[in-house]
C-alpha cells in the first residue's frame, strides 16, 4: 500500500501508516477483544473499530470485564501516558430501529462514536441515535445518491465505491484525527474529545431534534455535536491548550419508597421480586426460612431483609403500564472534595430495571442545565423479559454545563411497541427500578453561570460568539430554527485553508503510527460468543 499514488481515491492522512488485526474470523471472546484493543498501545495512535453488537434492534450487549479493562488502559497507558484514541462506528441497527444506548461500546467514555450522512448532510437511513454519538462523517453510495463519496481500495487491487454505513464513516474520522495528532502529537485523547466538540459543524439545519445545551454546545441525538471539519480540526489543534486532569464523581441514588408501603402491596411485591431478583432472594433465604416459623409479620421478613442489603424489597420503583417513573437526584458533584466537578465531559447512568418486555422501555435523563437526554429509546425487536442488569447509559450532550442542581431520570414504559411481546391486559406492573447511580466525569475550573440564564454565547468553531438577541433563548428550551440557522451559515462560511494552519513549534513531529501484525494469541477468557459484527 502507498500512500498519495492517486489510486482509487484521495486519501486522508498520508503520514499515517496502518495496519489491521484480524478479529472477526469466526467466534470472539472478551480476551480477543481487550488482546486486539491492548495491541502496541505505545506505538499505535488510533483504533478503529467498525464492529459491534448486532445491529438487529434486540441485541444489548458492549464490552465486558476485561475489554473495558482495556479501554481505560489504552486511554491511560497508551502513546505513551497520553491515551490512545478508540474510534467507533455508532451502528447501523437504524432500518431495525435499533438504538445505540443498547450498545456498550458507543456508551463508554473512552470511544468516540461516530455516526454517518449522506451528502447531503442528511441523517444515513441506517444510522442510529443516541446521546454517546460524537461526530458523524460522510460515508459510501446507496444512501440517496449515486456520488461515490467513500472510495477504497479491493482485495483485488480494484476500486470499491460502494461503501455504506458507519464502518466508512469511522474511518474518515480517523483519518481527521490522524492528522490532529500529526500536528501536535502532544493532544491527550480527551484533548481530542474536546477538539470534537468544538470543532464540529450542523450540516443540516432543517434537521429536527438540534438543541444548544446549557454550556452553548450544538448537540443532536443523531449528529452528536455535528461534522467533522478536518481543516478546521487541524488549525485548533496546532494551537490547543491541554484540559485540566479529568474528575470522576459517583454518587448512588436512594429511591423513595414511601409511595409503595401499602399492606395490600407486600405480597404483591414479595413474589414480584423473587422472579426479578432472584440472586438477593437467594441470599435472604436464611433469614425468610427462620421468620417464616416465627410470630413475624411479612412486614418485619421484608424490613430484616432491607436491614442487610442496600436496596431492599421495598427500595424500588414500580413502574406501572404504559405509565412512567420520575427520580430525582439532587448532585452537588463532590463540592469540596479533592474530585469536586465544576465543568461537565461524560455523564453516565448505571441503571437496573427489571422489565416484562425490555423493548419497551424509554430512559431520558435532564441535565440541571435543563438538557435532556435520551439515553435508550424503546425498540419494537427487543422482546426480552430480562430487562437492565447494571446497564451502563451515556451522553456528551451536557459537555461544558455546571453540574450541580437537580437532575431528573425518567424511565417510561411505552407498552405496546414490541408486538411480539405477550403481555396480560390486567398486569400488575410492567417492570421496576430497581438501582441508580449517576457518574459525572469532568474538570474543576472556574465557576458556571446559574442554570436557567438567557443564553448569551455558542461554542462553534473552537471559540466562543455571542448570538444575535443575546438573552432571548432560554437554556433548557428548545432553540429556534432561526438560532440553529444563524449557526450553520457562519460554520459554512468559515473556510480553514493550508495557509491559515500554524504548525507548533518544537521538535519534529513524528508520523502517526501503527504496526501491520497478527493478533497474539488469546488468553483464556469469557467462553466464545458470536456477538461481535462488522459494521
Amino acid at each position: 500500500m502507498e500512500a498519495n499514488n492517486s489510486y482509487c481515491g484521495v486519501g486522508i492522512a498520508f503520514n499515517a501508516r496502518i495496519g489491521g488485526i484480524r478479529l472477526l474470523n469466526g467466534s470472539v471472546t472478551d480476551a480477543m477483544e481487550a488482546t486486539a484493543l491492548t495491541f502496541n498501545i505505545h506505538l499505535i495512535d488510533i483504533y478503529v473499530c467498525s464492529w459491534g453488537p448486532r445491529d438487529d434492534g434486540a441485541e444489548l450487549d458492549g464490552p465486558h470485564v476485561l475489554t473495558e479493562q482495556a479501554l481505560r488502559l489504552g486511554t491511560h497507558e497508551g502513546r505513551g501516558g497520553k491515551g490512545s484514541v478508540f474510534v467507533w462506528a455508532a451502528g447501523n441497527g437504524g432500518m431495525q430501529h435499533d438504538h445505540c444506548g443498547a450498545d456498550g461500546y458507543v456508551n463508554s467514555i473512552h470511544s468516540v462514536a461516530i455516526g454517518a450522512v449522506t451528502q447531503t448532510g442528511k441523517p444515513a437511513y441506517f444510522g442510529e441515535p443516541c446521546p454517546g454519538v460524537m461526530a458523524v462523517t460522510l460515508t459510501g453510495a446507496g444512501v440517496g445518491g449515486a456520488l461515490p463519496l467513500v472510495t477504497v481500495t479491493a482485495v483485488a487491487d480494484g476500486c470499491v465505491t460502494h461503501f455504506p454505513g458507519t464502518s466508512s464513516a469511522a474511518p474518515i474520522a480517523a483519518g481527521i484525527l490522524a492528522l490532529v495528532l500529526e500536528v501536535n502529537p502532544e493532544l491527550t485523547w480527551r484533548d481530542v474529545q474536546h477538539l470534537v466538540a468544538s470543532t464540529a459543524k450542523i450540516p443540516d439545519p432543517e434537521e429536527p431534534g438540534w438543541n444548544i445545551n446549557a454550556a452553548g454546545y450544538h448537540v443532536h441525538h443523531r449528529y452528536g455535536f455535528g461534522l467533522l471539519d478536518a481543516g478546521l480540526m487541524v488549525q485548533q489543534a496546532a494551537l490547543f491548550n491541554a484540559v485540566a486532569p479529568q474528575r470522576r464523581c459517583t454518587q448512588d441514588v436512594t429511591l423513595d419508597p414511601s409511595r409503595y408501603k401499602k399492606k395490600k402491596k407486600l405480597f404483591i411485591s414479595f413474589f414480584f421480586w423473587y422472579v426479578y431478583m432472584t440472586p438477593v432472594i437467594s441470599i435472604c433465604l436464611p433469614y425468610l426460612i427462620f421468620y417464616f416459623f416465627s410470630v413475624y409479620t411479612v412486614n418485619t421478613l421484608l424490613d430484616r431483609c432491607e436491614d442487610f442489603f442496600y436496596f431492599s424489597f421495598l427500595s424500588v420503583r414500580i413502574l406501572s403500564p404504559g405509565g412512567g417513573i420520575s427520580v430525582d437526584i439532587q448532585s452537588e458533584a463532590c463540592r469540596g472534595r479533592t474530585n469536586e466537578i465544576s465543568s461537565l465531559e461524560h455523564v453516565q447512568v448505571r441503571v437496573s430495571v427489571s422489565a416484562a418486555c425490555r423493548g419497551d422501555l424509554s430512559i431520558s435523563l435532564e441535565s440541571p442545565g435543563g438538557t435532556v437526554s435520551l439515553l435508550l429509546d424503546a425498540r419494537p425487536n427487543d422482546a426480552s423479559a430480562a430487562g437492565l442488569k447494571n446497564w451502563t447509559l451515556m451522553t456528551v450532550h451536557c459537555w461544558g454545563e455546571g453540574p450541580r442542581g437537580l437532575w431528573t431520570l425518567r424511565v417510561t414504559d411505552r407498552r405496546g411497541t414490541v408486538r411480539s411481546c405477550a403481555r396480560p391486559s390486567e398486569e400488575e406492573a410492567a417492570g421496576a427500578l430497581l438501582a441508580v447511580t449517576l457518574v459525572l466525569y469532568g474538570t474543576s475550573g472556574p465557576r458556571r453561570a446559574a442554570h436557567g440564564r438567557p443564553l448569551q454565547s455558542i461554542v462553534s468553531m473552537g471559540s466562543r460568539h455571542l448570538v444575535p438577541h443575546a438573552g432571548a433563548h432560554q437554556t433548557g428550551r428548545r432553540p429556534p430554527l432561526g438560532l440553529i440557522q444563524w449557526i450553520y451559515r457562519m460554520e459554512r462560511d468559515r473556510k480553514v485553508r493550508a495557509a491559515d494552519i500554524t504548525k507548533p513549534a518544537g521538535p519534529q513531529l513524528r508520523p502517526t503510527s501503527g504496526q501491520e501484525s497478527p493478533t497474539r494469541p488469546a488468553a483464556a477468557g469469557r467462553p466464545s460468543r458470536d456477538k461481535d459484527q462488522p459494521r
